[in-house]
């Protein structure tokens, strides 16, 4: 499945999953060094919903 969305929001959908499911799905998006490369494996998606949530 493709969702066209902001990075927040494809974030929000994929933390949505099932933790179990997670490793089958990746987000595409615009590189941003030098925390976000243009493809984010679910590691990366975690850590960054983690930052998200502390800021």
């Amino acid at each position: 499945m493709i969702v066209n969305g902001t990075l927040d929001q494809c974030i929000r959908d994929f933390m949505g999953k099932p933790e179990k499911t997670r490793h089958l799905y990746e987000i595409r998006t615009t590189s941003q060094p030098p925390l976000v490369p243009d493809v984010l494996s679910p590691e990366h998606v975690i850590e960054l919903s983690r930052l998200r949530e502390f800021l």
